[in-house]
């Protein structure tokens, strides 16, 4: 008797299973810039895309939301400041998207919408302002069902100074990479009176490295450099960056600062195995950081 109450209940939810549909249940929109700071006259790129999508059988066919905008900050946004990315067909009039696919089918899985070209403005107040996606909605392409997302806001700063290579981040210019020679540091920042200091606060003349911890002062503001897997401050990657990753991950000697960011060379925002096995490859020659 108590295998047959079990054969039923498993055929019963069997069927249920087998006549319910299975759609998509949620989303977040991702905004992402290719530089955190951006300067009067300058541009900046916006990548929209959808994070953490949870699937239906068909996936998805449409998504749609509006995009806000400082005017005082920004030029206005046409539909040629708008590229789609991966296949999305964009439509675009005066903050509102529209993406559709390209062609017949459907997406099924997460990854980049569309990319703006904000132009700032001449004469753009210094400091904050958001970009947002408000309202974003995407349609379940199997049951119809529109599922919407929680608004996202991405903080950019108004800057005297920026950058076309490396990205500015709080305090920090991230994205530098090992043997950066001064001169050819500075040829990569966007400002006047560019200076360099070493960790001592001395000024580092052309034909030196620069390394994490050493600071770049501009435009009345100052940032603390962050080369990429350089964790002894010398500007290059050597047995020394390896053993101090070591003795990181065994809790022997911790980094902090600047050169535990340095350290974090996958940029997961975790130091791991896979970053010490990276930085090996980059003093064997095999990668470059």
């Amino acid at each position: 008797m108590k295998k047959i109450a079990i054969s039923i209940v498993a055929f019963v939810l069997g069927i249920v299973l087998y006549i319910a549909p299975v759609h998509a249940y949620g989303f977040n929109i991702g905004i992402d810039a290719s530089n955190d700071a951006i300067i009067r006259g300058g541009t900046v790129q916006v990548t929209f895309s959808t994070k953490n999508f949870d699937f239906g059988n068909q996936g998805i066919d449409a998504v749609s939301g509006t995009i806000e905008y400082s005017k005082d900050v920004f030029e206005t946004v046409t539909a040629d400041d708008i590229q789609g990315q991966n296949n999305w067909g964009i439509s675009y009039n005066d903050g509102k998207i529209l993406c559709v696919p390209n062609g017949q089918g459907y997406v099924k899985t997460e990854g980049a919408l569309f990319t703006i070209t904000f132009k700032v403005k001449d004469a753009a107040a210094l400091g904050e302002t958001q970009i947002t996606a408000k309202s974003f909605l995407i349609n379940d392409a199997e049951s119809g069902q529109r599922i919407s997302t929680p608004d996202v806001s991405k903080t950019l700063s108004v800057k005297t100074i920026s950058s076309n290579v490396y990205k500015f981040t709080e305090d920090k210019i991230v994205g530098i990479k090992p043997n950066t020679k001064v001169e050819d540091f500075k040829k990569n920042i966007i400002g006047t009176d560019i200076k360099v200091s070493d960790q001592s606060g001395n000024a580092l003349e052309d034909g030196k490295f620069v390394g994490t911890g050493m600071t770049m002062t501009a435009g009345g503001e100052t940032y603390t450099l962050i080369v990429m897997g350089d964790v002894n401050g010398d500007g290059t990657i050597s047995t020394t960056d390896v053993a101090k990753m070591k003795m990181h991950l065994i809790e022997l000697r911790k980094l902090e600062g600047a050169y535990l960011y340095a350290a974090n060379v996958d940029g997961d925002e975790e130091v791991t195995i896979t970053d010490l096995s990276k930085i090996r490859k980059a003093f064997f020659g095999e990668l470059e950081l």
